[in-house]
């Protein structure tokens, strides 16, 4: 089963947006298209899973697989991870293509953009997906 985002909780993204900025590097606009190079820094979630993983694999078998138990302090254990590493940032520059709509431009979303957005944590999901597969 392939990661998305719809596979990821709401309240969690927005804790990941909480800390994201930008700067728009470059731009350049033609008819009704646009190529935006943007620069995005947010924390770096790849450091935050990976520890996260390490603590949920050891809480797992200590607890016996319980999964309630699991899921709530599951949740509390990533919050309090991202609280730890809030400071520990990654920037990605990507290249956004616009296109005019009626009342605003439309930005073509790529995985490069969403996973810049989100700090890392898709292609970190990605590589340990893949890891496991192997």
């Amino acid at each position: 089963e392939t990661t998305t985002l719809e596979n990821v909780d709401e309240e969690l993204i927005a804790s990941i947006m909480e800390n994201l900025s930008y700067e728009i590097i470059s731009s350049e606009e033609k008819e009704d298209t646009a190529t935006v190079k943007i620069s995005i820094t947010n924390i770096d979630m790849s450091k935050v899973l990976a520890e996260f993983v390490n603590e949920y694999f050891m809480m797992a078998i200590m607890s016996g697989w319980d999964n309630e138990m699991l899921d709530i302090q599951g949740t509390v254990m990533l919050e309090s991870i991202m609280e730890e590493n809030a400071d520990t940032t990654v920037t990605n520059e990507v290249e956004l293509t616009l296109t005019k709509g009626e009342e605003h431009w439309i930005i073509e979303t790529t995985e490069d953009f969403v996973d810049a957005m989100i700090g890392n944590a898709y292609s970190y999901m990605e590589k340990f997906n893949g890891s496991l597969m192997n």
